[in-house]
């Protein structure tokens, strides 16, 4: 969880503040209200967090699917009873 925010927080950093850190923000405060982001900021950063997200699944998917032929490869038993 603490990754998560502080990819959230970089990202608002060097996307919206262009690598300013003196601007301090906490997890509470408002973004709107602070003057951060605006609406669209705010979509824009979750459609990049959910681009990220979305390709960490991927990359889990295709790890499961490379370990399971491997194993199934592998196990010349179980491939010679499914043919």
């Amino acid at each position: 969880m603490a990754d998560v925010k502080q990819q959230v927080r970089d990202y608002i950093v060097e996307n919206f503040l262009f690598g300013d850190t003196s601007t301090e923000f906490s997890d509470a405060d408002s973004f709107m209200e602070k003057g951060i982001l605006d609406s669209t900021g705010i979509l824009e950063v979750s459609k990049a967090q959910r681009h990220k997200v979305q390709c960490f699944i991927l990359r889990i998917k295709l790890l499961i699917i490379r370990s399971i032929t491997l194993h199934l490869s592998s196990n010349s038993e179980y491939i010679s009873c499914v043919i």
